[in-house]
């Protein structure tokens, strides 16, 4: 995939890495941080535009029902 020369997601590239070092490597712990890395890689043109529910996100209702729906 292209790389990032231009810095354009640099900030968000660093608040995710600020983030894992921060939580010990635990990545579902920065899934928003992750989410707004995809978001700036995909309105960049440095990857491809897809739907972020192909990366495992969902809507915020959409969560809230399936937590709903464990207990």
């Amino acid at each position: 995939f292209p790389l990032d020369h231009e810095g354009d997601c640099k900030r968000e590239m660093l608040e995710y890495m600020l983030c894992i070092n921060k939580e010990k490597n635990d990545n579902s712990k920065c899934r928003l941080q992750a989410k707004e890395y995809l978001n700036c890689r995909m309105n960049n043109n440095l990857m491809q535009k897809r739907d972020l529910s192909t990366f495992g996100y969902t809507d915020q209702v959409e969560i809230k029902k399936i937590h709903e729906e464990k207990k």
